[in-house]
């Protein structure tokens, strides 16, 4: 919420371009600095949730500013859902 307070301000600035990370929900403990996601569709707790992302990349747009997220997957947690898959073995997610 307090980066969607900002928005005057990054307009104040000539900010055209907003960079985000991380941001994505990842394990407690060792989560390679919130690197290690554990799933792309759930925002992390503490900064909000997806409902508000959206909000907030809808005022930056109207504001003129690109939000950019980053999808860093070789981080990907061994607690997201394709990684617990491609260790048991399912067709499809063992590469």
């Amino acid at each position: 919420r307090g980066i969607r307070d900002s928005i005057p301000y990054f307009r104040e600035l000539g900010l055209t371009y907003l960079h985000l990370m991380p941001l994505f929900e990842s394990p407690e403990g060792n989560s390679d600095g919130g690197y290690a996601v554990s799933s792309y569709r759930r925002v992390n707790p503490a900064l909000g949730t997806m409902d508000e992302l959206a909000d907030l990349a809808a005022d930056l747009r109207r504001a003129g500013i690109s939000l950019v997220v980053d999808f860093i997957f070789n981080h990907t947690s061994n607690e997201h859902e394709w990684a617990q898959k491609a260790v048991a073995g399912e067709p499809g997610f063992e590469d």
